[in-house]
């Protein structure tokens, strides 16, 4: 069990690294000195995973069953919530022996975009990754 969540820490550092890493991100452009400032500008519209983040978010946190995550229950609330069951990827919900994993991932592919969570200890977590070179959001996901 320690070496399967040691190659857990090891895939979800790896993958942090590389999210960072991607050169995408342009900086944004200052405004112009001649723009005047507009109080009515309407709030930049979030579209992709970020947009999907929060709701992503609350149903990990409405079904985290701390210690003991249910890989199949999650699937069906985040399928009942909305989300394409075959853009969804999970860890097992049980190690090498058998026994019930503390800390489960999951994580639902949004175009080249991927929501990223865990849950099992403590508050569930969340952030949006690239999808990996394999297509896939997980390196090793689930296959039932």
């Amino acid at each position: 069990m320690r070496r399967q969540a040691a190659l857990l820490a090891t895939g979800m550092a790896a993958l942090l690294a590389l999210a960072g890493c991607s050169g995408d991100a342009a900086p944004s452009p200052s405004p112009s000195a001649s723009a005047a400032p507009s109080e009515s500008a309407p709030a930049e519209e979030l579209t992709g995973a970020a947009a999907l983040q929060q709701q992503f978010a609350d149903v990990l946190a409405a079904n985290d069953v701390a210690g003991r995550p249910d890989g199949e229950a999650l699937v069906a609330a985040l399928v009942a919530a909305g989300f394409d069951q075959a853009a969804i990827e999970r860890s097992d919900d049980v190690d090498v022996q058998g026994n019930p994993v503390a800390l489960m991932t999951v994580a639902v592919r949004v175009d080249q975009e991927c929501l990223l969570g865990q849950v099992g200890h403590g508050e569930p977590t969340t952030t949006i990754v690239p999808v990996l070179g394999t297509g896939t959001c997980l390196v090793a996901p689930f296959t039932p």
